[in-house]
Formats: structure tokens, C-alpha cells, sequence
């Protein structure tokens, strides 16, 4: 990310991954509804998009997804990436089947799975960029921390 003078390397190495999130959230608010060349990005472009030409920012939205995954498996080993084979998401159609997510045991539910689906994550943030509350609230920082501090598998966090 030097061409925005974000420096990435704090949250992979033990430092402050809310600030290098935070930066990044502003930096896709602001840059990728430019980035559109299509009248209006939908799931459906997203699904069958060969990331090329006018449709690359899918392609820098998955590096992204990549990264904010990996900021959560140097904090929280626990989770992975997997292949979201899993029949009851391919039987309720969900977004994630089939594709890339992050993976961890369920601390509540044993034998069973979560998942943090961050290119969906990222993809949202194109789709709604101007929505009202995805400018009032950095979900990426959101579903990073819930996922590091262990609240996505089930961990009760004492208050």
C-alpha cells in the first residue's frame, strides 16, 4: 500500500492492527467506488467476474480480504483458510460455499465450524460504499476484532 503511505507490516508483526484497518477501511470508502466502471456493482458481477478490465477491483478487493484474514490468524492461530465445503451452506445457498474462508472450531457448538467470509466482508464494502452505515461503522475492524478476541467462535469476553 505505499502508493497511500499505509504501512502494513505493525499488524502482522505483533503491533496495532486497528489502526492499519482503520486506514485501510478510509482508503476503500474513498478510492474503490472510483475504481467502478459498470453502472452498479452487484453480487451477481462479483460471482462470475473474471477480475480483468473493468472488473480488476474485484481482484485488489480479495488481496484485501487476504490480508485482513491473515491479520487475524497471526493474532488468533486458531483460525484458517479452508474451502467452505460445508453441505448446509451449499443447501441454504450461502455467499461463502465453495470459496475461500476463514475457519475455526466453534467454542460453543462442539464438532461444528465458524467462518469469517472476508471477501463477502469486502465486497459489501463496494456494493453499499455509500451507505449510511457502512460509513458510520468499520465493519472490517469489527469482524477483526470479534474474530481475534475470540467472540466469533463462542468465547464469552468478561466485561
Amino acid at each position: 500500500m505505499q502508493l497511500y503511505q499505509i504501512e502494513l507490516s505493525p499488524a502482522l508483526n505483533g503491533g496495532d492492527y486497528n489502526s492499519v484497518i482503520n486506514e485501510l477501511y478510509q482508503c476503500a470508502q474513498n478510492e474503490w467506488p472510483s475504481a467502478i466502471k459498470h453502472p452498479i456493482p452487484t453480487r451477481s458481477v462479483w460471482r462470475q467476474t473474471n477480475r480483468c478490465a473493468d472488473e480488476i477491483i474485484y481482484s485488489v478487493i480479495m488481496d484485501r480480504a487476504i490480508f485482513l484474514g491473515e491479520i487475524v490468524i497471526h493474532h488468533r492461530p486458531a483460525f484458517t483458510w479452508v474451502v467452505d465445503l460445508d453441505p448446509d451452506n451449499f443447501y441454504d445457498q450461502m455467499a461463502s460455499a465453495r470459496r475461500i474462508v476463514l475457519q475455526a472450531s466453534s467454542l460453543l457448538h462442539p464438532g461444528k465450524n465458524v467462518i469469517v467470509d472476508w471477501e463477502e466482508l469486502s465486497v459489501a464494502m463496494l456494493i453499499y460504499s455509500q451507505s449510511a452505515s457502512n460509513r458510520a461503522i468499520n465493519l472490517w475492524q469489527r469482524a477483526c476484532s470479534e474474530a481475534i478476541s475470540g467472540v466469533t467462535q463462542g468465547q464469552k469476553i468478561d466485561q
